[in-house]
């Protein structure tokens, strides 16, 4: 789920930086927003390693377990059906009864991966469609801030020094 965290952090850092573009370049912060990429990137290459680090050790882990179950089950019942207190046909039928019950665990350790992505994932989309209630007042004030960066913008472009225009 941390993963999904930082995927979700470089992203908005990502459409702020694309939608803001003009913004930025006006007041000349693309340094500053490189920075803040760039270091949102790391975070996610750090996390990103850290569970691949953490797979690399289980994965093999887990399989080593199984195979010196299998190897224990082979071992035993060999051992039984020499010394004919089992059949081979009843050895195969509790080999794949225990098949038949570890493979849908190894399925459920996967599914339960995926669900944590999709609740980070859900998580995400619930707080973006969250979105407060914009008063008059306010949107006036987003309206003549937008006009102040669109007026800056032109004097910036222009490099002339009037006074901008009002809104």
């Amino acid at each position: 789920m941390a993963v999904q965290i930082r995927i979700s952090a470089l992203n908005t850092v990502l459409q702020e930086n694309v939608a803001g573009l003009k913004v930025v370049r006006a007041f000349g912060r693309e340094a500053e927003e490189q920075v803040r990429f760039s270091r949102s990137a790391g975070a996610l290459l750090e996390q990103q390693l850290k569970v691949g680090r953490a797979f690399s050790f289980l994965f093999p882990v887990v399989f080593l377990i199984a195979n010196l179950g299998q190897a224990a089950v082979l071992y035993f019942g060999g051992r039984q059906i020499i010394g004919e207190t089992l059949t081979v046909g009843e050895w195969q039928k509790f080999s794949l009864y225990l098949a038949y019950l570890f493979m849908p665990l190894g399925q459920l350790g996967f599914i339960i991966n995926l669900m944590s992505q999709a609740s980070a994932s859900a998580q995400r989309i619930f707080e973006s469609s969250i979105r407060p209630t914009i008063s008059r007042t306010s949107r006036a004030r987003s309206s003549c801030a937008r006009c102040v960066v669109e007026s800056a913008s032109r004097t910036l472009r222009s490099a002339i020094s009037k006074p901008a225009s009002r809104c």
